[in-house]
């Protein structure tokens, strides 16, 4: 068996950084006569390395360069990082989880931000065993792995393998989960239609410190939110507050909107959004209290937040 030792002497190095050229290093360079066929080492003359420098070579030059670093003041050079550059081979570290892939699949896409994370000039940590590393929820890696190898759709975490793709910039797999039935209506219908709503988040926040601010020694609290279809709605909802006057409870308003989403689709998003941030909430009719002969007042409803 070759010795790791042995190999690193017999391969010719030439420092090549991803924005040009470097200085070869004369200790560095050598033959590769020596080398074994089964690193996948190719045998070329100087001229033949430097006429195929391209973006797919670049990321065997750094992982090379990188293996050539000492580690935390270790003189030994990283060679499990040389040895699965040279095999195309990668053992990568995300967030904690390991996987073990290609270069190849890694690279398939090569506009996408995950390819020019293997041959981009910016280099990648590497982690205690010499595993590149990648600082997000490793959980989700392995779906965007799947899709790379298999063109398989997701279907579990659809939303959370969204944003991966998203962050990776893996674009054919952003495209078909944004054609997902689900994921289409969601992004076609609901937020479209929420788009018309007039400061639909900033009430959603306003909703929830609301709530918290309520919470103090209490099991549930309760938010009062008033939603107006149309402009008579709203005109009626200046009346009763007008009635009230300083006896009125804070009031969260949505509305008015022209689409045909009723008041009903609108609590039912209330409720989807709120609970996307880790609440238990529920709604029911909020009664105020009217003036005699007043026209009963029936846009107001109550926000429950159940804490324990």
């Amino acid at each position: 068996m070759i010795s790791p030792t042995a190999i690193l002497a017999d391969l010719s190095v030439t420092m090549v950084s991803p924005h040009g050229p470097s200085p070869q290093d004369p200790k560095l360079t050598g033959e590769l006569s020596a080398a074994p066929d089964s690193l996948g080492v190719q045998r070329t003359s100087g001229d033949e390395r430097a006429a195929s420098e391209k973006p797919c070579h670049q990321a065997h030059t750094w992982f090379l360069e990188e293996a050539l670093l000492p580690l935390d003041n270790n003189p030994k050079p990283k060679l499990c990082v040389l040895f699965l550059q040279l095999s195309k081979v990668i053992n990568l570290n995300v967030g904690g989880q390991i996987y073990t892939t290609t270069l190849d699949t890694l690279t398939q896409f090569p506009g996408s931000k995950l390819s020019q994370m293997f041959t981009g000039p910016t280099r990648l940590p590497v982690d205690s065993r010499g595993r590149l590393f990648i600082d997000r929820k490793g959980i989700f890696f392995k779906y965007i792995l799947e899709f790379l190898r298999t063109r398989e759709p997701p279907s579990h975490f659809v939303e959370e393998i969204y944003q991966e793709a998203l962050f990776y910039g893996v674009e054919p797999l952003v495209k078909v989960i944004e054609d997902l039935p689900k994921t289409y209506g969601e992004a076609v219908g609901r937020q479209s239609f929420l788009a018309q709503v007039a400061n639909y988040e900033e009430n959603i926040e306003l909703i929830v410190r609301l709530a918290r601010a309520n919470a103090v020694s209490a099991r549930r609290s309760t938010v009062v939110v008033c939603v107006v279809k149309s402009k008579e709605d709203d005109a009626e909802r200046l009346k009763a507050v007008g009635d009230l006057g300083a006896d009125m409870e804070p009031v969260v308003k949505f509305g008015p909107w022209d689409p045909s989403p009723t008041v009903s689709d609108m609590l039912f998003c209330i409720k989807m959004d709120i609970e996307k941030k880790g609440y238990k909430v529920s709604y029911q009719p909020y009664k105020i209290a009217c003036r005699p002969l007043s026209k009963p007042c029936n846009i107001f409803y109550a926000l429950i937040f159940t804490w324990w």
